[in-house]
């Protein structure tokens, strides 16, 4: 915050003017009436989302006992681990690029690769990312781009998902105008871009982020239909995930 004061303070004047104008601009499109009227709804959907969770829990038993100790019990030397990243080994961050690994999931990884099992961690991320944060883990695996890349356990090269190339991405020029457009007019909101995907996060937009989100999501369903796109759109933790619909960490396994 202190920071954030200063830099304001010892902005020169051209900046401020130009700042001052780009949100007098969007203070004046989006009013206070639909501000509230998105708080609203956001509280009333944040809701039912809840009770549909309470609901689920009572139905579903809690199977975390069941699975640790058939974990504890199997005498096989190796183990094939296979650990989400974003939400599993690290909580989810307003601003992606900070959910680095810590120390402490570093050396539990590094102790569950030195005890020969066989460690794979996937994520959305893009490869370069993952590399450079998991280099130093002997032997790990790792799984980028939601299934698009994987590179197995002891390996430096990264492997594409068979039938799917660099071709198949025509559908990108289609979809990045209107992310573009949609994040222009919601402060706070980051646009993530992979080979083979892009994230439209809004975690840091508030609730109108989420009201954007839900008609952008709409938008880009019609878009699918219409244009007959082979892509899934998927809403995460507010974040609109974009990507062919045929690649995912399972079909990766299953190949």
């Amino acid at each position: 915050v202190a920071r954030a004061i200063y830099k304001a303070l010892v902005m020169d004047a051209d900046s401020r003017r130009t700042r001052h104008q780009a949100l007098f601009n969007y203070v004046r499109t989006y009013t206070a009436a639909a501000w509230g009227e998105s708080f609203v709804n956001a509280l009333q959907g944040a809701a039912q989302a809840q009770r549909t969770s309470l609901a689920k829990l009572k139905k579903s038993p809690n199977d975390f006992a069941r699975v640790l100790k058939s974990f504890q019990a199997h005498q096989s030397d190796k183990r094939m681990l296979l650990l989400g990243y974003d939400g599993t080994l690290v909580p989810f961050q307003t601003i992606p690029i900070l959910a680095k690994p810590t120390s402490q999931v570093m050396r539990l990884l590094e102790e569950l690769c030195a005890a020969g099992n066989l460690v794979t961690v996937a994520s959305g991320r893009d490869k370069e990312t993952m590399r450079s944060w998991f280099r130093s883990i002997p032997g790990i695996g790792l799984v980028a781009e939601f299934g698009l890349f994987y590179r197995p356990p002891n390996k430096e090269e990264w492997q594409r998902l068979p039938g799917r190339s660099a071709d198949h991405l025509d559908w990108k020029p289609a979809v990045a105008p209107l992310l573009k457009r949609y994040a222009e007019r919601t402060p706070g909101v980051m646009i993530e871009e992979t080979e083979g995907s892009y994230t439209w996060n809004y975690r840091a937009a508030g609730p109108y982020g989420a009201f954007q989100a839900k008609d952008l999501h709409s938008i880009i369903n019609s878009l699918i239909a219409s244009d007959k796109l082979e892509l899934e759109v998927s809403d995460t933790n507010k974040a609109l995930e974009i990507r062919m619909n045929d690649i995912s960490v399972g079909r990766l396994l299953q190949d």
